[in-house]
């Protein structure tokens, strides 16, 4: 049952790719939009090759992962580490919690104009609206879960003699891991969602400038050539913490 359950989980992430090809395949040989409004599969295939040889594309790539990982990592240790004070200390979520909740619902965009103004136009401002994506679905998912390691286990380890950092390295820490990797997938998500905004501050480089750059000049196949690599580079990464949290927490 669980092989047979695999084999048509591999036959989905397959087909349905297929599927969706032939579907814009049909509508664009039908003619239904303008060809500059929705390019053909082929258009874009041209332009991927095109900026393959070109060595274009992959420089994006790589400046685009420079940030991105730059951001998520500056963001995620930052969200780990106050989410795991917080959770655990009462009095740390008083203090943290009020402004927490005040900046939290802003959006990652509207930090653009002070991020500009504080950091210039160079790289900081681009990594600091990528840290800001980042930084709050990790500490949401770090607070809940140490919120949600039994009061019955934290007695029985103290029980056991466990106190002070050994409790919260063996107990908190370890217990909250599920929901740490959780947030850490949230979190990347966010960041490659801000990732364009960012590259909007002055870039030169960049997946989001080329797909900006592409906008301007009415190339709308370089437009989705751009938005597609950012999906397949989200999906891989995205892979790359699900193997991880498999190695590290097996059990779950």
């Amino acid at each position: 049952m669980i092989e047979r359950n695999l084999r048509l989980e591999r036959i989905g992430y397959i087909a349905s790719p297929l599927i969706v090809i032939m579907i814009w395949k049909i509508v664009t040989y039908l003619r239904i939009f303008d060809p500059v409004i929705l390019p053909s599969p082929e258009s874009v295939g041209q332009a991927f090759l095109s900026e393959m040889v070109s060595g274009e594309l992959l420089k994006h790539i790589q400046i685009s992962l420079y940030r991105v990982f730059l951001g998520f990592g500056i963001g995620s240790a930052m969200a780990v580490s106050l989410g795991l004070l917080i959770g655990w200390s009462e009095k740390a979520k008083s203090f943290v919690d009020p402004i927490v909740e005040i900046v939290r619902p802003i959006p990652p965009m509207a930090w653009i104009p002070l991020s500009i103004l504080w950091f210039g136009i160079g790289e900081l401002p681009k990594i600091f609206i990528i840290i800001l994506g980042v930084f709050f679905p990790v500490l949401t998912n770090t607070v809940v879960g140490v919120k949600s390691i039994e009061k019955g286990l934290l007695k029985l380890a103290r029980s056991m003699g466990l106190k002070g950092f050994r409790l919260f390295k063996e107990v908190i820490v370890f217990g909250a891991s599920p929901f740490i990797i959780t947030g850490l997938r949230i979190g990347l998500g966010f960041g490659w969602m801000c990732l364009v905004t960012a590259e909007l501050i002055a870039a030169q480089a960049g997946l989001g400038y080329m797909i900006e750059e592409a906008k301007m000049l009415l190339l709308t196949n370089k437009v989705i050539l751009g938005m597609l690599t950012i999906g397949f580079l989200g999906i891989l990464i995205d892979r790359l913490i699900v193997r991880l949290e498999k190695i590290v927490l097996p059990w779950w």
